[in-house]
């Protein structure tokens, strides 16, 4: 008796074969799988077909696997860490991972028992497409085994040759092997076990400035290492960015901030566009607005680079970016107001971590302009509920819009205000007649 499955017009073909005759076929189509949940096929196995792999087939980027454990044959479509542990038995852990001035610095430790006698080879510590180090294979052939000390492996990566090698900005830091010749990936990670881990899983665990870069060791919300390394911006080289973005200033703003906060009544709201560097969103009118009222509680940050900076500096509250000021409000605020995700009011990337564990504690109101709802956000996003950046509100210009940001960011529905975009606020209402000029207005966003 034998087995083989096989794709066939979107759908997934299991055979049972006896003597080269088929004698039995179960099949199910390729849309019925659900993520994670096994099915099971009516056939049985002997002890020659137990502990088998049929069929490993690449679906949307997870994998469907048909394979035999213990007395049934099961399908399954998971992601390729799932698919491999229902395979083999691999039992890992992640020791450590540090950054510092002298390179990337990992200990894991783990092994895999191999029942079904897969083909695994080429086992590699991968730091994304930058640097890569090959090691043997950690294996027991001792059910039950604990790890220990035989199934450490110890890397160190220089650090000048991680900047030398690629620009790839974020690498994955991961475990990579070949499973029957499919080239697998094992992310490194840390488990986040709790909500409030998760709201600052954006803060790098260690950043600093090295040969012209801004390198950082950060974990995603999944709780995967990252090497982050980018070109330093032009006003990283300044010396007095530097006093202000250092963690001894940026700590004493930050706990001073912290303090205040939680004690006075005052609110703060920031209000920017993105980067800094824009007057065009309409943000600054609704800042205008809201000057009138609160002209003690409210705030416009621009870059004095912005090509309107000359044209709003003597407004009111209108505060210069990277000054002293801007650095006090930048940890005194409540709120952000903004047309952008509140990384755009420091540098993108921001080696500062005080900075960005600020973010995290503060409410957003994002002036959504249409953007989010033409641009998929999965549950990575730092918009998504539960996340640094997840908002306290957020502006929509219609229902469908309204019910799209719902289900997407995870949003309540009193959290999701339709009142369109706020940049039209400003024109006259009736403007246009039947005696107006024939004029086309092409909208680029």
């Amino acid at each position: 008796m034998d087995f083989s499955a096989e794709i066939e017009k979107n759908r997934i073909v299991v055979k049972k074969i006896v003597e080269d005759n088929v004698v039995e076929t179960w099949s199910r189509s390729l849309r019925s799988f659900q993520l994670g949940k096994a099915k099971k096929t009516p056939f049985l196995t002997d002890k020659d077909t137990r502990n088998q792999l049929f069929l490993w087939y690449s679906y949307h980027s997870k994998v469907l696997i048909v394979f035999s454990k213990n007395t049934n044959i099961k399908c399954v479509l998971d992601t390729e860490y799932g698919a491999v542990n229902r395979l083999v038995d691999l039992t890992e852990e992640t020791v450590s991972v540090s950054l510092s001035r002298k390179g990337l610095d990992i200990q894991w430790k783990g092994y895999i028992d191999n029942p079904m006698d897969l083909q695994i080879s080429d086992a590699e510590l991968v730091v994304g497409s930058r640097a890569s180090k090959s090691f043997d294979k950690p294996s027991s052939n001792i059910e039950g085994t604990n790890i220990n000390r035989e199934h450490t492996r110890t890397f160190h990566f220089d650090l000048q040759n991680l900047i030398d090698s690629s620009t790839q900005v974020h690498s994955r830091i991961e475990i990579q092997l070949k499973v029957n010749g499919n080239i697998i990936h094992l992310p490194l990670k840390r488990e986040l076990s709790s909500a409030e881990e998760l709201k600052y899983s954006h803060v790098p665990v260690t950043s600093f400035y090295y040969d012209k870069h801004a390198v950082q060791l950060r974990t995603s919300a999944a709780g995967i290492y990252y090497f982050t390394c980018r070109p330093m911006e032009v006003i990283e080289y300044n010396k007095i960015f530097r006093f202000w973005e250092s963690p001894f200033i940026s700590g004493i703003l930050y706990h001073a901030g912290f303090f205040i906060k939680k004690h006075s009544s005052r609110k703060v709201a920031l209000f920017f566009e993105k980067f800094s560097s824009k007057v065009e969103e309409g943000c600054f009118e609704i800042f205008q607005e809201a000057l009138k009222n609160n002209k003690n509680n409210v705030y416009f940050i621009i870059d004095r680079e912005a090509p309107d900076y000359e044209r709003i500096k003597n407004i009111p509250n209108v505060v210069k970016k990277y000054s002293p000021k801007y650095y006090w409000l930048l940890f005194r605020t409540n709120t952000y107001i903004s047309t952008e995700t509140p990384f755009h009011v420091n540098v993108l990337r921001s080696n500062n971590r005080y900075f960005r564990k600020t973010i995290a504690e503060n409410k957003l109101i994002f002036l959504q302009h249409g953007v989010t709802y033409l641009k998929y956000h999965g549950k990575n996003s730092p918009l998504v509920r539960g996340r640094e950046t997840s908002p306290s509100y957020i502006i929509v210009n219609s229902e469908k819009e309204k019910k799209v940001v719902a289900k997407m960011l995870g949003l309540d529905s009193a959290q999701i205000l339709k009142t369109g975009m706020p940049i039209f606020s400003k024109i006259d209402y009736n403007h246009l007649s039947a005696r107006s000029k024939d004029i086309v207005v092409v909208m680029l966003t």
